[in-house]
């Protein structure tokens, strides 16, 4: 399977092994070692030696340790499944989280990953030395849960060539600054588990309006709380993890099996084969966000999300082009209780058309502003509201019993000494600084809808082809290829994509957590390893493979037809099958039309215009002008950047 030949290799010297420390044994850790424990039979250069260093006492991260019940993930398991090792099919579409936790198990066994992990081993701190990193690094007894200060310096260490940083997005949770919040009973997100902690006959108060905070106002709804007050700044924008397909007339309701809305985005033309003139204009998100929003009005009677009937996101921050959905729904039927629009058009229209509405047996959350501080007698003191939503919320004096922080977590590499870089100075697609391959941190990138570990495997493989051509660069040559040529045989030529979520009203999610477009950012990865195939290439894998390339996401299988990491065989049989079953599925005929078809054809139409242009173009031997109006070069290509 080697992509080089023993003269690639040079004559006569053996290469030195290379030593990569992994930190952390999440679902990011586990894939990024998998793919260097594989690197000599892809590459033909000596075996790596890898150490995952792994602080608490088994795999799986936050999967395993930061869950609470009924929590089960908002990606689907066609999405989410690492591209060569695939999740059960009698395995539900969104797993809870042990069966993922179970999955990653069963990945450490299918690829030999087990003996290069160190649990309970609390990596203290990295340095550099003259020729690479140092390990700092103690193992914990039974009872120990932390490294004190006094330890820190304490313990073994471990020298190496480079160092993976998996530690993940979850570790420090970040607390809101909120005068008086000490005088309130508080739990962080974090140390919630189950229903019992909201208590009896209380009030909850839930600060935040993420995926996290919306599942445990859910679980706070449902417990035995008398009432639920959801706090949020600006808004939210919530998005099913299934698409919503309508109940029409009241009397003909849909099939039962839903289609996982991460899998029904055709990848053809909107980000294979798109022109960069239109990949790289706003006219592609306009079109993504209007058609989104007259697809939930038509269905739920609101722009603001599927039945969504508070919360919108007001201003000119209501734009998918900037968002984080938030892909739980759990708590929207309680959200929306007594909030539906009652008038003559909107009952028609939720005869004629509406998704199915949920039986709430009267519960409802309350939304409320942020608090702006609370009193000695932890009474809330809130901010004036023009949202007629938070009307009931703000004519009553609260006084929660319980304030429960869904505020998130900070990004933080204590361990890590100064000169290694900051999260915001990884200018190599978020994964390494451009001075220093040698230190890659993956899976920081965040999707606005999505998930990380698929995005984690992309960054894993072009992050340890890029390390190992950087270690041997006489065994394993390839010098980046020009803008429009391909790397490697069947591969699209290289070219920059438009991933990054926008900036918009005082939020810039790109620059302050790496907020990507999931489907433009895998591509991009795709693409500068050389692994995108070209449409001829799969005009010749069979329709199957060929209707799933096209109509399909961008799953992570795609992308190993070709290139450095290619599993064609592997790759082939997954599209003709699994990826096949659920890309087959229209998900209704209203989504189909509006989400799928509508901007196919558009962007079809917009393109056959362009190529008809830049050939006649050509045809006058204007080379120059024909690639400008495909927009061919226009967006210049980051050195170090591409395959």
């Amino acid at each position: 399977m080697s992509n080089i030949t023993n003269v690639d290799r040079g004559a006569g010297s053996i290469p030195k092994p290379m030593r990569v420390a992994v930190i952390g044994a999440g679902a990011s850790g586990l894939v990024t070692a998998k793919y260097l424990s594989q690197s000599r039979e892809y590459f033909g250069i000596p075996d790596i030696e890898i150490r995952i260093f792994e602080r608490e006492d088994s795999v799986g991260g936050v999967y395993r340790y930061k869950v609470y019940e009924e929590a089960e993930m908002v990606s689907s398991k066609y999405l989410t499944a690492f591209s060569d090792f695939r999740i059960a099919y009698d395995l539900p579409d969104f797993l809870p989280m042990a069966d993922y936790v179970c999955y990653l198990e069963d990945y450490c066994s299918h690829f030999d990953l087990w003996d290069l992990i160190e649990t309970r081993t609390e990596v203290t701190r990295v340095s550099r030395t003259a020729s690479g990193h140092r390990i700092f690094f103690r193992r914990m007894d039974k009872e120990s849960t932390s490294c004190t200060e006094n330890e820190t310096n304490q313990g073994e260490t471990w020298d190496c060539d480079a160092i993976a940083v998996c530690s993940g997005l979850n570790n420090v949770p970040s607390l809101p600054a909120i005068h008086g919040l000490d005088r309130v009973q508080t739990l962080h997100s974090s140390a919630v588990k189950e229903r019992r902690q909201f208590g009896t006959d209380t009030s909850v108060m839930i600060l935040g309006a993420g995926e996290t905070a919306m599942d445990l106002a859910h679980l706070a709804v449902t417990s035995k709380a008398r009432e639920v007050i959801l706090c949020h700044k600006d808004g939210f924008f919530c998005a099913k993890k299934m698409i919503p397909m309508p109940v029409l007339m009241k009397r003909w309701k849909p099939d039962p099996y839903q289609k996982p809305v991460d899998t029904a985005i055709a990848s053809f033309l909107d980000t294979a084969y798109l022109p960069e003139r239109l990949q790289h204009s706003q006219l592609t998100w306009s079109v993504y966000d209007k058609t989104l929003k007259c697809l939930h009005f038509i269905s739920g009677g609101t722009t603001a999300g599927p039945d969504q009937w508070v919360g919108e996101i007001e201003g000119d921050r209501n734009n998918v082009d900037s968002l984080f959905l938030v892909k739980s729904d759990r708590a929207l039927p309680y959200l929306s209780e007594g909030n539906r629009a009652q008038g003559i058009l909107s009952r028609f229209r939720a005869f004629l058309m509406n998704v199915e509405l949920k039986d709430t047996d009267g519960k409802k959350i309350l939304t409320a502003p942020w608090p702006l501080a609370f009193s000695k007698d932890g009474t809330v003191n809130f901010p004036e509201s023009r949202r007629l939503e938070h009307a009931e919320a703000l004519s009553r004096v609260m006084r929660p019993d319980l304030v429960v922080l869904a505020t998130g977590y900070v990004r933080r590499f204590s361990f890590l000494e100064e000169g290694y870089p900051k999260p915001d100075e990884l200018d190599v697609r978020g994964i390494w600084r451009r001075s220093d391959v040698t230190a890659g941190f993956i899976g920081f990138v965040r999707p606005g809808i999505g998930a990380i570990p698929p995005l984690a495997e992309l960054q894993a493989q072009l992050w340890v082809l890029k390390l190992i051509r950087h270690q041997y660069p006489q065994q394993v040559p390839m010098p980046p290829p020009s803008p429009g040529q391909a790397a490697y045989a069947d591969a699209v030529g290289h070219y920059e994509v438009d991933y990054a979520l926008k900036a918009r009203g005082d939020h810039d999610f790109f620059k302050t957590k790496h907020g990507v477009e999931q489907e433009s950012y895998a591509y991009q990865l795709a693409l500068d390893m050389g692994a995108a195939p070209t449409l001829s290439f799969m005009a010749r894998q069979g329709f199957r493979a060929f209707f799933t390339w096209a109509m399909g996401s961008n799953f992570n299988t795609k992308f190993r037809l070709v290139g450095p990491w290619k599993w064609k065989a592997g790759a082939l049989a997954i599209m003709r099958g699994e990826l096949f079953q659920v890309v087959s599925q229209t998900g209704g005929g209203v989504f189909f039309t509006s989400y799928t078809l509508f901007p196919l054809l558009f962007f079809g139409t917009l393109t056959g215009i362009l190529h008809t242009a830049a050939a006649f173009l050509r045809l006058l031997g204007l080379e120059k002008q024909a690639r400008k109006v495909l927009g061919s070069g226009n967006v210049p290509r980051r050195e170090g950047d591409g395959a």
